[in-house]
């Protein structure tokens, strides 16, 4: 085998390691990537799960606020019939 021949080969394969280490370079830039998205997403869903809870929390109060407020209705019309008979009876 000649010396270029060789030369050419050695060439070749020095161009493959560097081509592997950037590669392995970019790989680990990656993976870093990945594992900060990873905390992110991890963060978003606690995240999520608290809020789903709390929209639980609100929409059980907001039952029991209406409930009461149809109550409270109810009274004040039953009150304003009573003043509005009362009111009648004087009149008369």
């Amino acid at each position: 085998m000649s010396t270029d021949r060789t030369t050419e080969m050695l060439n070749y394969l020095s161009a493959i390691s560097r081509d592997v280490g950037e590669m392995r370079q970019a790989v680990a830039r990656l993976d870093e990537k990945v594992s900060r998205l990873d905390e992110r997403v991890e963060k978003l869903e606690k995240t999520l799960a608290q809020v789903q809870t709390d929209v639980k929390e609100i929409k059980l109060e907001m039952r029991v606020f209406s409930a009461d407020l149809r109550r409270a209705r109810v009274e004040h019309e039953e009150l304003v019939d009573r003043v509005a008979a009362l009111e009648s009876r004087e009149a008369s």
